[in-house]
């Protein structure tokens, strides 16, 4: 019994490790071919000092009408657990019940 739940193990981590080498081999090879094969285009330049400007003074704008915008403390509301964490404990947890 042991020695299946070790094969096992080391499938799961195997597995688990070999992740990145499957995401990189479903690229496939004629749609990278196409892209650098693909002449150049000249992108037109258009001024968009207008829309940027136009931007900015609507964030100010709203920025001035924000109360209690001076107290705000981004990312230390809380911890965030990702999905990989929870996945990770449930996998520690499974394997220690099984062993």
């Amino acid at each position: 019994m042991k020695l299946v739940l070790r094969w096992i193990g080391t499938l799961v981590v195997a597995v688990m490790l070999s992740g990145p080498a499957f995401a990189a081999a479903s690229v496939p090879a004629a749609r990278v071919a196409q892209t650098s094969t693909a002449p150049a285009r000249v992108a037109a330049t258009a001024p968009v000092t207008s829309t940027t400007t136009s931007d900015a003074q609507s964030y100010a704008a709203r920025e001035t009408q924000s109360v209690g915008l001076e107290q705000y403390q981004g990312g230390a509301a809380g911890i965030y657990i990702g999905g990989s964490a929870v996945a990770l404990a449930l996998l520690l947890v499974i394997l220690l019940v099984l062993l």
